[in-house]
């Protein structure tokens, strides 16, 4: 397990801004993961679990935490293809796949395209690991990955726990544990997850995955240092439009910003701080609270 002391948040988040953490620790087998409790212990910091750093707004300074970035070894295998019935065309066929939680979700859907599994062809886009996807339920253009998880191996301090649909609860940008579940657990790594996917014709998944990815480039700041959407939608509204229709597209607060493509992307165009994204956000709120009554929670996960 490599051990990095005072590791940059900057460097690791797609907004590209933030402190500094009091060391980084990257497990890579199941035996390192042991290790790690009493390597938490001696630093009396916070664990942090971070992926490949998007959707992070990480503070300023000197911050009380410790990363844990795990680099388990990147695994996509079919486990179960099901059989066809009368009322089941082979297009409809389920299959379910088993991903390790290292594995980035771009990679997870050039293979599922390649081997024409479909489902999650609307997450298309989204930079993130299948753990981080899980962690926050991510979610695109109608689709969310929570709802296609029959299975979850994780770590936590007792060690690795199987979970079932059953035990699992997704919501809105929310993953957690049901009253029926043997363990809560507080801290814990996803170490891998089996997804129910349909068989389906390879080309027509690499043509909706083309499709969708096209959408997110033509309406929002892709290329641009981004942590993606900064507020959750409200039910039945749109962040965005709200922020919109309170001035925010496109305004600046030193280097940072809302995207005049999309409101809702706030941007790092010019070596921004967290201090003024947070300012920033504040402002939004407060305007948008104002206008409409509407408190817009935050999406973005804010680490101080």
């Amino acid at each position: 397990m490599r051990e990095e002391v005072h590791p940059s948040l900057a460097l690791r988040t797609t907004l590209g801004f933030g402190g500094y953490a009091q060391a980084l620790l990257e497990p890579e087998t199941e035996e390192d993961c042991e290790k790690l409790p009493e390597w938490i212990r001696k630093r009396a910091s916070t664990p942090f679990v971070l992926g490949r750093g998007s959707n992070i707004l990480a503070c300023d300074g000197e911050l009380d935490i410790v990363l844990i970035h795990p680099l388990f070894p990147v695994r996509m295998s079919c486990i179960d293809e099901g059989t066809c019935d009368s009322e089941q065309t082979e297009s409809k066929q389920k299959v379910i796949v088993r991903v390790s939680a290292s594995c980035p979700l771009p990679m997870l859907l050039s293979w599922c395209a390649k081997n024409g599994f479909s489902g999650l062809e609307g997450l298309s886009g989204i930079p993130g690991t299948v753990g981080g996807a899980i962690s926050m339920n991510a979610g695109s253009f109608g689709v969310a990955i929570g709802s296609h998880v029959l299975r979850l191996t994780l770590w936590t301090y007792d060690g690795c726990i199987q979970f079932g649909r059953e035990d699992l609860v997704f919501g809105y940008r929310f993953f957690g544990f049901s009253s029926s579940a043997s363990a809560h657990p507080d801290f814990f790594l996803v170490f891998d997850c089996d997804l129910e996917l349909l068989r389906s014709d390879p080309q027509h998944v690499r043509a909706e995955c083309a499709h969708y990815l096209k959408k997110k480039r033509d309406s929002q700041p892709v290329t641009e240092k981004s942590a993606g959407c900064v507020f959750k939608n409200p039910e039945n509204e749109s962040a965005g439009r709200l922020l919109e229709s309170a001035g925010f597209r496109g305004k600046m607060l030193g280097g940072v910003g809302f995207s005049a493509k999309h409101a809702n992307f706030l941007i790092n165009r010019n070596q921004g701080r967290a201090s003024e994204a947070l300012e920033l956000m504040s402002m939004a709120q407060d305007a948008v609270l104002t206008q409409t009554g509407i408190f817009l929670q935050p999406e973005v996960r804010i680490v101080h």
